[in-house]
């Protein structure tokens, strides 16, 4: 299973993994994250990727990308200590799935 940091934003950005469920560690606030990669084709047959980031269960912290993820996007929001990527909370990430 991939671990690294880069060796994740590779592969959703190369669109090789559809699915990426994680939690951040000791804070249950941020405990169903969820990253997808969406396939769409358009009607003239041009093929589209968006990468969706999902920190809530109810879509209240919903993100998306086209075609790449944007890594120095702030995506957690920790009231006082203030907001942070997901590069700057890596070593907190639990990766629960991977497809």
């Amino acid at each position: 299973m991939i671990k690294d940091y880069n060796e994740i934003i590779k592969a959703i950005n190369t669109h090789s993994i559809t699915l990426l469920n994680f939690k951040v560690k000791d804070y249950a606030h941020y405990r169903n994250c969820k990253i997808t990669v969406e396939k769409n084709e358009l009607l003239n047959g041009n093929i589209i990727y968006w990468i969706n980031v999902n920190l809530s269960t109810n879509e209240a912290e919903y993100v998306s990308f086209y075609d790449t993820f944007k890594e120095g996007f702030k995506l957690f929001r920790m009231g006082r200590k203030g907001s942070f990527t997901l590069k700057q909370l890596w070593d907190r990430i639990e990766i629960i799935e991977i497809i």
